[in-house]
């Protein structure tokens, strides 16, 4: 279900909320003048929105650990070929 709150905040001046309400809360305000329309800011809520999030989160983790791992790894290995044995 889409949602228009208009609102008069001057003579000539308007701000405007539009947003989609379904299984979250997506959209914006924006505050409109006879010649322009200036975006406020935008929103996106919903059940869904965590598990996108908490998703790339763990994506990010992962791959910082895979680095770190790595790098052990490939410091392990100079350092072992550097050693100086009797």
């Amino acid at each position: 279900m889409w949602v228009l709150n208009v609102k008069r905040i001057g003579p000539e001046r308007q701000r405007i909320e539009l947003y989609w309400m379904n299984d979250g809360y997506r959209g914006g305000a924006y505050e409109a003048t006879a010649t322009s329309i200036a975006p406020l800011y935008r929103k996106l809520a919903g059940p869904l929105f965590a598990a996108v999030f908490g998703g790339l989160a763990t994506l990010m983790s992962a791959a910082l650990w895979l680095l770190i791992g790595f790098l052990l790894r490939r410091l392990r290995q100079i350092h072992d070929s550097s050693a100086v044995g009797p």
